[in-house]
């Protein structure tokens, strides 16, 4: 297995990785604690809360987080994840896609994740940006794709 002889790598893109499970993702993770850039996309066997709170507590250099699902085939990112995500305190960027997070969710991310500069949710259509959601994300370049327009009025 790679993990065993690269300790220092720092980026990690598991692109449709089908074959790679949440066990073997956990135990590999846990070896590479320089990590500063994950990207996890349409990788449907990778996920989960526990999964994303193991990332949070080996990865402490994490700044860059990627879960990208697709709609059509691979579900859909979870509230339950969000909160897995809120673990990797020093994340200062964050693409979501397909999410079917909420507000109470997305504001445990934003919480917990005070160094955010960048988020992109692409077609995460359960958050309603209000007063409470734009006080949150001031000082954070956030991307909304579609441009729902809707959602910010």
């Amino acid at each position: 297995m790679i993990c065993y002889r690269a300790s220092s790598l720092k980026v990690l893109r598991l692109i449709s990785c089908f074959h790679i499970r949440n066990e073997g993702f956990v135990e590999a993770i846990s070896k590479f604690p320089l990590l500063e850039e994950l990207n996890l996309s349409t990788c449907k066997s990778i996920g989960g809360r526990a999964t994303y709170e193991a990332v949070g507590k080996a990865c402490r250099n994490l700044k860059q987080f990627v879960a990208d699902k697709d709609f059509t085939t691979y579900g859909k990112f979870g509230h339950d994840e969000a909160y897995g995500i809120a673990t990797m305190h020093g994340l200062r960027s964050l693409k979501i896609s397909c999410g079917e997070l909420n507000n109470k969710a997305m504001a445990a991310i934003l919480d917990n994740c005070p160094h955010l500069e960048n988020l992109v949710l692409l077609f995460c259509v359960n958050i309603f940006v209000d007063g409470a959601m734009r006080a949150k994300c001031a000082g954070i370049k956030m991307v909304v794709y579609p441009d729902f327009d809707n959602i910010w009025q």
